[in-house]
C-alpha cells in the first residue's frame, strides 16, 4: 500500500519590537539582489520563495483599498500578463494563479494591514529550488521598475510564490481506534517525549516549541486517507530556513521499527495557542464589523437585558482598558462556564458561584497589553504579573468585578441599533422597536445592572495538576438577583446548527440542568467515539470528538514559578502543588470536525473560538467533564480546530487545594 503524503517537504530589538515580531513574526533572509529601487531581500524554503521575506504562515490573502489603488496606478492586468511573461522565460511549471492580493498575518482579531503582493501558485517539484529563485527575483525587478514610474512609488509590492499545498484546505480528524489498539495507546507518551527532546537538541527549536499533536492532517475530506501525522507548531521566532536538519533528525526517529506499524509522519509549522477570551475591540468601522459580525456574533444574544444570567453567557471585567496607543476600548471576552455551589469553613451552607476561565479577568489588573491585534504578556513589575503568578486570594483588596452583558457585545449592540435607527426612523415599527431596546440596554448599563459579581478566588497562570495539565480557573460571587441557572441547550437550538441527529446530545438533556461529573470524567470518554459538547459566547452550541493522544503545549505566558505568601489563605508555591515549570505541559484536546468512529461523516462546525474561554463541556447525558481554556489552529484547516479542556475534577482540586482549607467542598449547582 503505497503511503500517505505528509505535508512538510518541507529576531533582536526593543522589549516591544520583539513582542510584535513573536506575535507576527517575519521571515528570515537567505539571498539577496539588487532592483532599481535598491537592495531586495530573498526568501527561500520548499514550497515557498519570496521577496522580500514574507510573514510566517498562516497568511491570509484579500483585495483592499491599497490593490485598489495599485490597480487604477499601474494596472492589475500589467502587473500579472508581466509575471506570467517572466514565468514562462523562466520555464516555471504548473502555474496555478498569479494574482494581485493583500497578505496579512492571520493572528488576531482584526488583521493589521497587509502588504501588497504579487502572488503565485504553482506545482512544487522537483528542481523548483532553483527554478523559482530565478524567476522570483526577476519579477521582484519588474514590479519594482513598474511602481517606481507609478504615482505611488514608495508602496512597495512583494512577490511570494507557494506551492499548492499552501492554497489547499486542509482536514484534521483523530488517529483511528484500532491504531492505539495495536499499541499507539502506550507508545505515543515515549514518542512524543522522543520528538521533544530531539526540538530540544537543536538550538534552532530549542525554546520555540508551542504544542506537540498526534492526529491526522492532510488534504483529503476523507479522514481515512489522510497520514497519521506528528505535529509541531513553534513560536514566530523560529526561522523556518533552518527547520530541514530538525525534521530529518525526527522522521528518522519515527521510522524506528518499534514504531513502524503507525506509518507516522511529521509536520512543523508556525503557531501559538490561541488565547480565547477575546474579541474584536470598538470602535470598529461598519466594514470591519460586517466582516466580524458573523464569526464572532457581536451582537449581545439577548435584547432587552435580563438579570438572570446563564449559563454560556458573555461575561467581562467591569472596567474600559487603555490599548497600547493609549486608546480607552472594551475589555476582552469569556464564558460563564457553568453555576457551582461552594462550602467554607466560615459557611457550611451551600452558596452559588460563577465558574470561568482566569485569563478572562485579566484586564483587571494594571499591566494588561492589548494592541488593535492581540494581547501581549504583562507589564514587567505590574500587578498583573504578579496575580499570574500567584493566583488571586479571597484576601487581595482589589479583586476583579464581572458584568454581563460584557460591554464589548453592548457597545456593538448599541452601534448596531443606532444605524437600524438611523437607516429606518422611529417612525415604522422595525425603527421603533429598535429605537425602545436601545434606550432599554443603554438605561441597564446607566443604572449599573450589568454587574454580575466580584471575583472570589483565582488560579493565576502557574498552577499544574498532578498530571502536569495547565490550570486556568475563577470563580465569581454573584450579586444575589443575577444568579441564573445550569439549563442545557434544548434540542431544537442543536438542530438550528446540525443537520443530523448524530451530533446532538441524548434527548433526556433537552432543556435539562447540567449534572454532577462521573468518577471517570474525561478519563473515561472513548477515543474518536465519544462526543463532548458545550455552549460558548461566540460558537453558541458546539460539539466535539474526544482524542485520548494527549497533546504537549507552551503559553507565551510561561515563566519561571516563585514563592507568595498572603494572608489567612497562603499560597506557598511548591512543586507539590504542580505548580508550572517553564516547559510543556500535557493537555487533554478535543477535534471539532473529526469523525465519529472510522469512516463517519465529517462535522463542519468549530468547536471553540475566541471568546469561548470559560464554557464548560459535557458527556451525551449532560454530565459535566471539563473546563475549555485554550485552542489551536493548524494552518490551512478551516473547518476544525483543537480545543483544550482541563478535566472538571483536576479543577475542583485545585480550587480547593488553592484556598488551603477554606473552601471544603464543592459541586455543580443544584
Amino acid at each position: 500500500m503505497a503511503s500517505k503524503p505528509c505535508l512538510t517537504p518541507s529576531i533582536s530589538g526593543s522589549g516591544q519590537e520583539r513582542r510584535k515580531r513573536a506575535r507576527l513574526g517575519w521571515s528570515e533572509a537567505t539571498s539577496s539582489d539588487y532592483s532599481d529601487a535598491g537592495q531586495f531581500s530573498i526568501f527561500s524554503v520548499p514550497l515557498r520563495v519570496a521577496a522580500p521575506p514574507p510573514h510566517p504562515f498562516p497568511v491570509v490573502s484579500e483585495w483592499d483599498s491599497q490593490c485598489t489603488e495599485i490597480d487604477k496606478d499601474i494596472g492589475k492586468t500589467t502587473l500579472v500578463n508581466g509575471t506570467l511573461k517572466i514565468l514562462s522565460t523562466e520555464k516555471v511549471g504548473h502555474v496555478i494563479s498569479v494574482e494581485l492580493v493583500s497578505r496579512a498575518p492571520q493572528r488576531s482579531n482584526i488583521l493589521p494591514q497587509g502588504q501588497p503582493t504579487i502572488l503565485i501558485v504553482a506545482r512544487w517539484v522537483d528542481g523548483c529550488s532553483v527554478i523559482w529563485g530565478r524567476a522570483v527575483p526577476k519579477i521582484k525587478k519588474f514590479i519594482d521598475s513598474k511602481r517606481l514610474s507609478s504615482k505611488n512609488p514608495d508602496v512597495d509590492i512583494a512577490v511570494e510564490m507557494i506551492g499548492e499545498e499552501h492554497a489547499k484546505e486542509k482536514f484534521m480528524a483523530p488517529v483511528t481506534p484500532s491504531l492505539l489498539d495495536r499499541g499507539l495507546r502506550t507508545d505515543w507518551a515515549r514518542i512524543k517525549d522522543g520528538v521533544a527532546q530531539i526540538l530540544g537538541a537543536f538550538s534552532q527549536t530549542k525554546g520555540h516549541v508551542t504544542s506537540i499533536h498526534l492526529f491526522r492532517l492532510g488534504f483529503s475530506p476523507d479522514n481515512d486517507d489522510n497520514p497519521n501525522t506528528v505535529y509541531i507548531s513553534v513560536d514566530y521566532l523560529c526561522q523556518e530556513t533552518k527547520w530541514r536538519p530538525v525534521l530529518e533528525e525526527i522522521r528518522k526517529y519515527l521510522q524506528h521499527p518499534r514504531y513502524v506499524y503507525a506509518n507516522l509522519c511529521a509536520h512543523m509549522e508556525h503557531g501559538v495557542i490561541d488565547q480565547w477570551a477575546a474579541f474584536p475591540l470598538v470602535p470598529m468601522t461598519r466594514e470591519d464589523w460586517e466582516k466580524h459580525q458573523k464569526a464572532w456574533n457581536l451582537i449581545p444574544k439577548k435584547i432587552p437585558y435580563t438579570q438572570r444570567v446563564d449559563l454560556g453567557s458573555d461575561i467581562s471585567v467591569s472596567k474600559y482598558i487603555k490599548n497600547n496607543d493609549d486608546e480607552t476600548v472594551s475589555p476582552l471576552v469569556g464564558t460563564l462556564g457553568c453555576w457551582l455551589e461552594i462550602k467554607t469553613k466560615s459557611d457550611p451552607e451551600w452558596a452559588k458561584v460563577a465558574l470561568t476561565n482566569y485569563h478572562v479577568i485579566r484586564p483587571w489588573y494594571d499591566g494588561f497589553y492589548v494592541d488593535e491585534s492581540d494581547v501581549g504578556p504583562p507589564t514587567a513589575g505590574s500587578k498583573l504579573e504578579r496575580m499570574d503568578k500567584s493566583g488571586i486570594l479571597p484576601t487581595e483588596n482589589n479583586r476583579p468585578i464581572l458584568e454581563h452583558p460584557s460591554r464589548a457585545k453592548h457597545n456593538h449592540g448599541v452601534v448596531r441599533l443606532k444605524q437600524t435607527v438611523a437607516r429606518f426612523g422611529a417612525t415604522v415599527p422595525y425603527g421603533k422597536d429598535a429605537r425602545d431596546k436601545l434606550k432599554g440596554i443603554v438605561s441597564f448599563f446607566d443604572n449599573d445592572e450589568q454587574r454580575l459579581g466580584k471575583v472570589l478566588c483565582a488560579s493565576g497562570y502557574k498552577r499544574r495538576t498532578a498530571n502536569n495539565g495547565r490550570l486556568d480557573w475563577a470563580l465569581i460571587r454573584p450579586v444575589a438577583n443575577r444568579v441564573g441557572g445550569n439549563t442545557l441547550p434544548s434540542l431544537y437550538e442543536w438542530g438550528d446548527k446540525y443537520e443530523s441527529v448524530t451530533f446532538f446530545p441524548d434527548a433526556e438533556t433537552d432543556g435539562q440542568p447540567l449534572k454532577q461529573p462521573t468518577n471517570h470524567g474525561l478519563r473515561g470518554l472513548e477515543h474518536g467515539v465519544d462526543h463532548i459538547y458545550k455552549v460558548g459566547t461566540t460558537t453558541g452550541v458546539s460539539v466535539g470528538i474526544y482524542s485520548e493522544t494527549k497533546g504537549d503545549i507552551k503559553l507565551s505566558e510561561d515563566e519561571e514559578p516563585e514563592v507568595v505568601e498572603q494572608g489567612k489563605f497562603k499560597v506557598k508555591i511548591t512543586q507539590d502543588q504542580h505548580v508550572a515549570e517553564p516547559s510543556l505541559s500535557e493537555e487533554f484536546a478535543y477535534i471539532q470536525g473529526g469523525q465519529l468512529g472510522e469512516g463517519a461523516k465529517l462535522i463542519d462546525q468549530l468547536f471553540s473560538a475566541p471568546g469561548d474561554s470559560g464554557s464548560v463541556a459535557w458527556d451525551k447525558k449532560g454530565r459535566a467533564l471539563g473546563l475549555v481554556f485554550r485552542g489551536q489552529k493548524p494552518t490551512g484547516v478551516l473547518k476544525t480546530k483543537l480545543s483544550y479542556v482541563t478535566p472538571i475534577h483536576d479543577v475542583f482540586e485545585d480550587i480547593k487545594a488553592f484556598s488551603e482549607g477554606g473552601i471544603t467542598d464543592i459541586r455543580i449547582a443544584v
